[in-house]
């Protein structure tokens, strides 16, 4: 029966109508693919910035790069990974996942505001980064010290509810990002010392969870591959942006 109804379509098969088929497809497809990407660019964090917040407050987003969250991850996927490998149970990892959720996302902030004005003369030169907010005169650089200490002072709140180990893993990154832009002007290792400090969530997250104690056989191979992967992601960055830079 199968044989006799493959030839029976074989028989009567219409290369018009099927190429016909294939073109209303594509059409389709073509169609679905334009309606997700503009739904995505409405819904985006620039587009959302644009509709909800004053337009005064606006360039002080801007100035924390709130419309593009890419590089909140980089901090805050080592400490999910480390809170993952705490061995607590899930309902208990909660709190630790949403309190580095907090903390990714404001000390990338207070990141971002650092790394502007310490490159504040640069910026105005460079063809990718001379409409920012600070190299354009929108935010004034006393407004961007008050956004530094303001955002600096949110990442660091839920650490305050942690085990203090968790606060002093925090503290000994300070050092390490406060050199890695300089680092990356004069050599060719500024990416590592970025990578490194970046990455300090996994002992901080593995000491919050286990009350301060952080197992070396699993938070330094993980410390370690998370640098790496670190230095990947931002070589693919840099590569991106070569032309612009």
């Amino acid at each position: 029966r199968d044989r006799a109804a493959r030839a029976f379509r074989f028989a009567h098969f219409d290369p018009t109508k099927f190429e016909t088929w294939l073109i209303n497809n594509e059409i389709r497809r073509v169609k679905r693919k334009a309606a997700l990407y503009k739904f995505l660019r409405q819904g985006s964090s620039r587009n959302l910035m644009q509709d909800l917040v004053p337009k005064q407050y606006q360039d002080l987003l801007y100035l924390q790069r709130f419309q593009n969250q890419t590089g909140m991850w980089l901090s805050y996927v080592p400490a999910a990974m480390a809170i993952a490998m705490s061995t607590l149970p899930f309902m208990e990892q909660l709190p630790f996942y949403f309190g580095f959720l907090w903390f990714s996302f404001f000390s990338r902030a207070a990141g971002q505001v650092a790394y502007q004005i310490s490159n504040y003369d640069i910026d105005k030169r460079i063809n990718r980064s001379r409409a920012r907010p600070l190299a354009t005169g929108a935010v004034t650089h006393q407004q961007a010290y008050t956004s530094l200490a303001v955002n600096s002072g949110l990442a660091l709140a839920p650490l305050t509810l942690m085990h203090p180990t968790a606060f002093y893993c925090g503290l000994a990154a300070v050092p390490l990002i406060a050199i890695s832009r300089t680092v990356d002007k004069y050599t060719n290792t500024g990416q590592v010392v970025y990578a490194a400090a970046k990455c300090m969530p996994v002992f901080m997250a593995m000491a919050a969870c286990l009350n301060g104690y952080m197992d070396p056989m699993v938070t330094v191979p993980a410390y370690l591959g998370a640098v790496l992967w670190t230095l990947y992601y931002d070589t693919l960055f840099s590569l991106q942006d070569v032309d612009k830079d």
